[in-house]
């Protein structure tokens, strides 16, 4: 028994398109619906703004990152200052800046656990320095 394919013409302007699977056989592709091809346009728009939301999360993260490095950066400055016998009003001063500075929080957990023990540190250093500056006392200790 001889099997012959036929061949599949071109479609027609207006028509739908047939696809031809393996030996021969044609299946009438449907037409897509008119949601769809609206559906396309919008994915087409959020596209950019989903990765716009991205690497704005991002930048919020690592600038909290940053933060949280530039406050430890003080805190070692500070304690370096304090062992010398001196504590710098510009250090102190920058502490109270970074201390003070609003920050949106994250969506990470342990993350923001540990900028938050950061900043605590830094609060507890400040309160020291203000009780200090008002008993009069020596600027050196922890």
């Amino acid at each position: 028994m001889k099997i012959e394919s036929r061949p599949i013409a071109a479609p027609r302007a207006g028509s739908t398109p047939e696809r031809a699977a393996a030996g021969g056989f044609a299946v009438k592709a449907e037409a897509e619906p008119a949601a769809a091809g609206a559906a396309k346009g919008l994915s087409a728009l959020a596209a950019p703004s989903a990765l716009l939301a991205l690497q704005l999360g991002e930048d919020r993260r690592a600038r909290r990152i940053r933060a949280g490095e530039r406050t430890l950066d003080t805190l070692d400055a500070l304690r370096a200052e304090i062992l010398a016998g001196r504590a710098g009003a510009g250090v102190t001063a920058e502490l109270a800046a970074l201390a003070a500075e609003a920050e949106e929080p994250l969506d990470e957990p342990g993350l923001e656990e540990t900028l938050g023990l950061i900043r605590q540190r830094a609060a507890v250093e400040l309160a020291k320095l203000e009780q200090r500056a008002r008993r009069g006392g020596p600027k050196t200790g922890v």
